[in-house]
């Protein structure tokens, strides 16, 4: 059987179901194949007990590698998006205790840098393909194929594309900024974009034209390394990670790459539709993925406390009483 020089990304912080997130994974796909697995995490949250079982009862194939986190130094605190609360989205679902979110943006979006601060280890700059998925993916079906084929004609792939139905007030609330990034973006370096989209919208100078663009989902992505740097990626996200949009009004790797693709591909990239397939989902129901994400240090998340997590318990066996 056919392998490809491949390795998969999980950045993980749901500590408390990844030994199921990669138990299905591993059923549905990767027995198959036992491409590598490199777990991410911000510091030392996977005990050497716990990849112990993992390496154990899963794979051997897989790693743990710590990443240097922090805010840019070319960001100030008071910039950070939390600190947005004329932003109705900050308001409400985006207290200061979500930070570890915006790390994972900037994680998510550099996807050729590799062993630099909040980026991907260096180990995976040896693999010319990646998947990266999140701690909390969900792979429901056996998928009998090698996912890694499709890179062989695109330079990204997606597991599905536009299926949360976000709403568009949202959408607008974490791309604050973006248009004017994209408009210095095409002035500064003079590219014309491949899409029609984006180009009709900068000859109008019709910032509502990014939000009928499709995007891909964000928590499961195939990208075909060797041929995204044949374009300006480089200089692309050096422009992008300057303007620091990622911590300052929370752009989503899917926007910020999507726009890249958009710009420079002839085909952004390809949509398995697993969602719509009933294939994949972007969270596996558990108690562990109620609520965010911990962020490095949070001690009242349900993944990382015993009282939240009996607390929790509670309040749902309290919900079913009331049915």
């Amino acid at each position: 059987m056919k392998k490809y020089n491949a390795g998969i990304i999980i950045l993980v912080a749901r500590t408390q179901i990844l030994k199921k997130t990669l138990k299905l994974f591993y059923e549905n796909w990767n027995y198959k194949y036992d491409y590598p697995v490199y777990l991410h995490t911000f510091g030392k949250i996977i005990s050497k007990k716990q990849m112990k079982e993992i390496n154990d009862n899963i794979s051997k194939n897989i790693y743990l590698k710590e990443v240097d986190y922090g805010v840019p130094e070319n960001i100030k605190e008071s910039e950070l998006f939390y600190n947005r609360t004329y932003n109705d989205y900050v308001k409400n679902r985006f207290p200061k205790k979500r930070i570890g979110y915006l790390h994972v943006l900037r994680f998510s979006t550099n996807i050729t840098t590799f062993g630099e601060k909040g980026c991907f280890s260096k180990e995976m700059k040896k693999f010319d393909y990646i998947l990266k998925f999140d701690d909390e993916s969900w792979f429901k079906k056996k998928i009998d194929y090698d996912l890694f084929d499709i890179l062989n004609d695109y330079e990204m792939a997606t597991a599905y594309a536009d299926g949360d139905g976000v709403p568009l007030k949202i959408q607008k609330e974490t791309r604050e900024n973006i248009w004017e990034f994209y408009k210095s973006y095409i002035k500064k370096f003079g590219y014309v974009p491949k899409s029609k989209i984006l180009r009709d919208a900068l000859k109008n100078n019709d910032e509502n034209q990014i939000h009928n663009l499709s995007y891909k989902c964000g928590n499961c992505e195939l990208y075909n390394i060797p041929k995204i740097l044949e374009y300006p990626i480089k200089e692309f996200l050096d422009f992008a990670n300057e303007y620091g949009g990622d911590y300052k009004y929370r752009w989503g790797d899917n926007e910020v790459l999507g726009l890249f693709a958009y710009t420079h591909f002839d085909r952004p990239f390809y949509d398995f539709k697993f969602k719509e397939k009933d294939i994949y989902s972007p969270s596996l129901p558990s108690i562990y993925t109620d609520g965010y994400a911990p962020s490095p240090g949070d001690k009242l998340n349900v993944n990382t406390n015993i009282l939240v997590y009996i607390f929790i318990k509670l309040k749902n066996l309290f919900k079913k009483f009331l049915r």
